[in-house]
């Protein structure tokens, strides 16, 4: 018996991308219903480094959703394919700490 009680995950994570400095870009797809107060609370639990940008990209569908996991390139370029693609929702937490939730 388990006194523990197992939700499932907010979103499912499609992807994630971490460079050597230590700033990261993950991906999720959105589930079928959600406030916005849900997904922004979900992006402030993403792993972030102090002092390091973290970006966190949603989207509506599988079909639509970029893996930034094998992206061979700098954490500005992984973020310039992720901001042109499909996505619906982006939160981004800024080196001082600040953030930001955008709708596309």
């Amino acid at each position: 018996y388990s006194c523990t009680d197992s939700k499932p995950p907010f979103a499912e994570q499609v992807g994630y991308y971490k460079n050597k400095e230590k700033g990261r870009a993950l991906t999720f797809i959105l589930p079928s219903s959600f406030t916005e107060d849900e997904l922004l609370n979900h992006a402030k639990r993403q792993p972030n480094t102090n002092g390091k940008v973290t970006v966190v990209f949603y989207y509506d569908t599988n079909e639509k959703a970029v893996d930034p996991t094998q992206m061979n390139s700098s954490l500005y370029n992984v973020i310039l394919t992720l901001a042109r693609s499909d996505y619906s929702y982006r939160f981004d937490k800024y080196p001082d700490g600040s953030n930001i939730l955008t709708k596309k």
